[in-house]
This record gives structure tokens, sequence and C-alpha cells, in this order.
């Protein structure tokens, strides 16, 4: 792919040559170059330690997606970092124009991760199989 990024203690991921990386405020940004859209990933502690049951991620991305308004968002639950984890895609309409999100959560012993990537709807396929990449290659350390 390109070069693994590491947080201390957290998690890593891969990510193209020219995609670059930034952090403010523990929410984490990567972006390509040139790109049209960005990749963020935030924590939170899981109050309930131990192994994870299929179902948290998916409950996760409900509540998420409930908070912000999104309805029939398509849920989905997937497998990421090794673990259990949920994917939903939705266009949320805006007075800018309709904004596409493509959201994860993951789900570790001992924290849940949620990514987001956000771009304009028309250009929401120009960076799928990098933002993809870059996601399926989560892990938790």
């Amino acid at each position: 792919m390109g070069k693994r990024v590491i947080w201390d203690g957290l998690c890593c991921v891969e990510i193209p040559q020219d995609w670059s990386v930034s952090e403010e405020q523990g929410v984490i940004t990567i972006c390509g170059e040139n790109g049209v859209g960005a990749l963020q990933l935030s924590f939170a502690s899981r109050e309930r330690k131990g192994s994870v049951e299929a179902s948290e991620p998916l409950e996760l991305m409900s509540s998420w997606t409930h908070s912000r308004g999104f309805m029939d968002v398509g849920l989905k639950q997937v497998r990421l970092g090794g673990g259990h984890a949920a994917e939903c895609q939705y266009i949320e309409e805006s007075e800018d124009g309709p904004t596409f999100w493509h959201v994860w959560s993951i789900v570790g012993e001992n924290r849940a991760a949620l990514i987001t990537y956000v771009s304009e709807a028309a250009d929401s396929g120009i960076e799928k199989v990098e933002r993809e990449q870059i996601v399926a290659s989560f892990s938790w350390l």
C-alpha cells in the first residue's frame, strides 16, 4: 500500500505514499495529497471489557447514525482489525449540497473506534479503493 502509520498503544493503518496524517484534539485525519475527501478516526474507552459481542459494533453504529439524524442507512456487519465491526454509507442533504458518508465502527477488547469518510456526494467513488484499503488495514495494538 505505502506506509504504515502507528499510534502508540492504540492502532495502526497502512496509507498510500501520497496521503498524509494529522491529529487534532484526539481525532486523526487521513487524506490524499489532492484528495476529495477525508478519513477521520476517533476513539472511546469501552465500558464493557473483555470479549466483544458481535452485536456491539452495530449498536455503536446505530447510536451514532441516529444521533446524526441518519435513518435507513443500511447498517451491515463486517470483520475489520481481526474483530467485529459495522459499516454504513449515507448521503446527507445540506444547504451546501449532498455529502457522502462512509462510516465504520470497530470494537476491540478495551476501546471502540469510529472511522468516517466524508466527501461531496458527486465525488464518492473517486477515493473508494484507497479508503477501503486503509480501513481494511486497521488493527488494534
